[in-house]
């Protein structure tokens, strides 16, 4: 991303890297390792004079504002979330208005009826959680809201599971990410991915699966209207431009809604 001066970089295996406009280094602010299963995909934003990352992951998730001058890191929040590829949102118009960007935020709504929620802290960034970004437009914040196939990774769970012993080893599951991540991160993290180790999986990631517009007022959320369609493994994120959401789904087909209505 750029600033119209200078460029900011976000690689997941070591952190952030700014360069001018004629390609030298202006500083670099190593990060990580990340617990992702399969790496860190959020892009940073531009707020004021502060870079905002959102790291959502299986533990230690954060989200952590730079100074785009140094590359000096201005703050720090643990932040209660499994892992997400979500590119956090600029909302200017939500929570206190205040400017102080540089100051710890505090979180000012929040949607708890969703296992994937968006959020916005008190000076006003909010995102979408998954791997789409949530978008804002004058009616609401509208966010992809997507439910993994559960029936599906049962089968498949069961179709690994060569010895027939109800779990799943090493050898069994070879380089999948998934389970690569259960295996280190759930459970007694002894690389063996039981059932009861599954099942908090699934949990933590099934969800509606829809598209969804949320007005947010006085640090409450209400839902407008929803879009209830099956939207498994659709990845792009939603755009909202004068009032009309475009969706790109798989296969390259390309959807428009009303933005105050869903239709």
């Amino acid at each position: 991303m750029t600033d119209g001066e200078n460029v900011y970089v976000f690689f997941k295996d070591f952190g952030f890297v700014s360069y001018d406009a004629k390609g030298n280094l202006r500083w670099k602010t190593p990060l990580g390792p990340f617990t992702n299963m399969q790496g860190l995909g959020a892009s940073p934003i531009i707020a004021g004079d502060s870079l905002i990352l959102v790291a959502d992951q299986w533990e230690h998730s954060y989200i952590a504002a730079f100074n785009l001058s140094s590359g000096e890191m201005r703050w720090k929040v643990a932040r209660d979330e499994a892992e997400s590829w979500g590119t956090p949102v600029l909302v200017s118009k939500i929570g206190s208005g205040a400017g102080d960007r540089h100051r710890e935020p505090r979180e000012a709504w929040d949607a708890p009826r969703f296992e994937w929620q968006a959020h916005s802290d008190g000076d006003g960034i909010g995102y979408g959680r998954r791997r789409q970004s949530g978008c804002c437009g004058g009616h609401g914040v509208y966010l992809w809201l997507r439910q993994r196939n559960a029936g599906a990774v049962s089968d498949r769970l069961q179709r690994l599971d060569k010895n027939k012993d109800g779990k799943l080893s090493p050898d069994e599951y070879g380089v999948d990410p998934v389970l690569n991540s259960i295996a280190k991160y759930e459970g007694n993290r002894d690389g063996i991915v039981s059932e009861d180790e599954w099942d908090v999986f699934a949990r933590k990631v099934l969800g509606p699966n829809c598209l969804i517009a949320l007005r947010i007022e006085n640090g409450q959320t209400r839902e407008l209207w929803r879009y209830d369609k099956n939207f498994n493994y659709v990845v792009p994120s939603t755009l909202a431009y004068q009032n009309v959401l475009y969706i790109m789904r798989n296969g390259g087909i390309l959807t428009t809604h009303d933005a105050a209505t869903g239709k």
